[in-house]
């Protein structure tokens, strides 16, 4: 499914038979909303454009959640960045 907000292009791949899940709905949603947004400026700030893929997948008794975009990436010198 695709969407298009503000010249990102968001396209949902979702696994159609995941399990339910016991989880706190609002922290979750407060977590994808931060990963979502910080994505955006990312893409908008190096392209004016964007593609934003979320995606879903069950492995080994897990559900996977992954948020791909292609905006600039994280500088070398922030990957070294250790909390």
């Amino acid at each position: 499914m695709k969407q298009q907000v503000d010249n990102i292009k968001v396209e949902k791949q979702l696994e159609s038979d995941l399990p339910q899940i016991m989880m706190d709905h609002f922290q979750m949603q407060q977590v994808f909303l931060n990963i979502i947004v910080n994505a955006e400026f990312a893409m908008l700030e190096a392209n004016h454009r964007g593609k934003l893929t979320i995606s879903t997948k069950r492995i080994e008794g897990f559900i996977r959640i992954d948020f791909a975009d292609d905006g600039k990436g994280i500088s070398e010198e922030k990957h070294e960045t250790h909390f």
